[in-house]
């Protein structure tokens, strides 16, 4: 290079290129390439530090040796794959950003799905769980995506999806231990609707899915009251603590009017023969841990009348039908509690 006033100039070395290119590899970098267009980066990355050790090789040539042309073309090719690597990122966040956005619509979707066939009746506590274990997963999706943390929002949202199975195969067992059950329960409420006409005396029937305790009279119903059952209400119980209300034909054996830890109670004979040699079963087929216990103080008690099911197993009632239903049963009073009847009797 000769200057203006006709003296040879060595060239200069392509700082301007270098800075271009160290300025594509950071934005590059701040578009998250590392992460979704790691081969370019890591190749644009190479690049610069050939290109600048070229610079470096050139610069300690004699002056008139000088070539940075190698050099220039490196640091080039280097602006070139940062600006690719840049574009693929921000296309893969803009994709992984919407599928995060569907996959989170979609469990969205299937939790309020879901949660309308939780809503019945009966409370299944497990499936309530995975249900819950859904939506903290759903609120979990919701933040990451918020933070722009597309892949893990997906992840997250999936393991909602799984937990949504859980749900799933707990109401399908449930369905299909109903389907067996159902008729044995409608062979309790019609022997005990049997035997309240032979002996023209009182029974009292559960029937948990109506959440309603039918005091009978001579076979027929005499009064109805609402009932709020254990937390775990859609399931027979198995073990002390699991918050089932038992289902069962049983009889009154204690009547407490002033000493009951609720407001007044009628304790049942739970267990009886039939649920120690479930819970026996149970404990040699591992259903149940081995150190769980067959509990007890089942009592239709007073303190209820809340529209919801939330004791540890007792079936209660509001005060004043307490009062009511304590007028015409005592002790030896039948009781038989079933989760659902499709008969005619109790109508």
């Amino acid at each position: 290079m000769v200057n203006g006033c006709g003296l040879f100039e060595p060239p200069p070395p392509p700082m301007a290129r270098l800075s271009n290119a160290q300025d594509a590899l950071e934005r590059a970098l701040s578009t998250g390439a590392l992460n979704y267009a790691e081969s370019e980066y890591r190749q644009a990355e190479h690049l610069i530090a050939v290109g600048w050790r070229e610079i470096g090789r050139q610069n300690g040539r004699i002056w008139f040796l000088r070539n940075y042309n190698y050099a220039d073309s490196l640091l080039r090719r280097a602006a070139e794959l940062a600006d690719n690597s840049a574009r693929q990122s921000q296309d893969k966040i803009a994709d992984l950003a919407a599928q995060a956005r569907d996959t989170y619509r979609s469990l969205e979707e299937e939790l309020t799905q879901w949660r309308e066939a939780l809503n019945g009746t009966l409370i299944h506590y497990s499936a309530e769980r995975w249900w819950s274990q859904a939506e903290m997963h759903l609120r979990t999706a919701r933040r990451l995506i918020k933070d722009g943390e597309y892949a893990d929002a997906m992840h997250s949202a999936r393991m909602g999806k799984l937990a949504l199975a859980r749900v799933g195969a707990e109401l399908t067992e449930r369905a299909n231990n109903e389907v067996t059950q159902i008729k044995w329960w409608r062979a309790w409420v019609e022997e005990t609707v049997r035997w309240s006409e032979i002996e023209n005396d009182y029974a009292i029937i559960v029937d948990k899915s109506a959440h309603k305790t039918y005091l009978i009279k001579g076979g027929a119903v005499f009064k109805t009251f609402a009932s709020d059952l254990g937390y775990n209400s859609a399931s027979q119980k198995y073990f002390a603590g699991d918050g089932a209300t038992p289902e069962g034909k049983y009889h009154i054996t204690k009547v407490k009017s002033g000493n009951s830890k609720f407001y007044k109670a009628l304790l049942i004979n739970f267990p009886n023969d039939d649920d120690k040699q479930r819970f026996a079963e149970n404990k040699r087929r591992g259903i149940i841990s081995h150190w769980a216990r067959i509990g007890g103080l089942i009592e239709i008690h007073g303190d209820g009348g809340h529209g919801k099911d939330w004791t540890d197993g007792c079936v209660a009632l509001s005060n004043e039908n307490m009062d009511a239903l304590m007028k015409y049963v005592g002790v030896g009073t039948l009781v038989t509690l079933v989760r659902r009847y499709d008969g005619n009797l109790l109508k």
